[in-house]
């Protein structure tokens, strides 16, 4: 079941949205011109009963305008969203005064031929989850400080790793990175997982990685054309550290023993 409401804030489309389930119609937002500036809505398959699209098939949106999108949207499995026209699309926490975030659940897959980025007018906090599995993909990633320092995009593994986001160019200097890789299998994948395709602009101003690994960020991996997290290693269990310092006591005092 999808539920869909918009509302037209300066000249774009504010939605907000929830998908759950799967199915088989398209809506599509298509370009209206008045005084020059692009309005946006979404027009539904005539199977839909009140703006609900029945539960069943796969399942896409194709924008093809301008986007703003205000509070929580979530592509489930199975689910794409696709734009292919407009100048760019955008978070916007900041007209409403409301976080917005954005997840891709696994199995889910957008593909923007312009821009994803966040706005000079935001206020909210701002959000993109990114699940292992999922597919992202855009033609600029913008979320520097200047204009997004409440930005923060996560990544979330699975045995695997984690999402590869491939962004022509990114900027995403100052905004915050967390990397939960609670999932993550290291012995089997090893030390170093990939998580951009890009050409970018500047570094994270804050780095998270939770699940008991520590990382570095490597913003020139593989020739400058891709951020990659190198040299993961596991947090040593309390228990290990408490033991190995049992162990380094323990051999000192024999030490102090010997020389007695």
């Amino acid at each position: 079941m999808m539920k869909i409401s918009y509302k037209k804030v300066c000249g774009a489309l504010a939605l907000t949205a929830i998908f759950t389930g799967s199915f088989s119609s398209i809506a599509t937002a298509v370009t209206k011109t008045q005084a020059n500036v692009n309005y946006g809505q979404f027009t539904a398959d005539a199977t839909w009963v009140g703006g609900v699209a029945p539960v069943s098939g796969a399942d896409s949106i194709v924008a093809t305008t301008n986007m703003t999108y205000n509070g929580s949207f979530e592509l489930g499995s199975g689910q794409t969203w696709t734009r292919t026209g407009g100048t760019y699309v955008f978070f916007d926490g900041g007209r409403d005064g409301i976080a917005a975030a954005l997840t891709l659940k696994s199995g889910s897959s957008m593909n923007y031929a312009g821009r994803l980025n966040e706005t000079t007018s935001h206020i909210g906090a701002n959000d993109l989850i990114l699940e292992a599995g999922s597919s992202i993909s855009t033609s600029e990633f913008n979320v520097r400080i200047d204009i997004a320092s409440n930005w923060t995009t996560t990544w979330v593994a699975d045995a695997t790793g984690v999402t590869n986001f491939n962004a022509a160019t990114s900027r995403i200097t100052g905004s915050s990175a967390i990397f939960d890789l609670s999932s993550y299998d290291l012995g089997a994948n090893g030390s170093t997982i990939v998580f951009m395709t890009t050409a970018e602009t500047g570094t994270f101003g804050s780095v998270s990685i939770l699940g008991g690994y520590t990382a570095d960020v490597d913003y020139s991996y593989n020739g400058n054309t891709q951020i990659a997290l190198t040299n993961i290693s596991a947090i040593p269990e309390p228990s290990a550290c408490a033991m190995l310092a049992g162990l380094l006591a323990l051999g000192s005092v024999m030490m102090r023993r010997r020389k007695a």
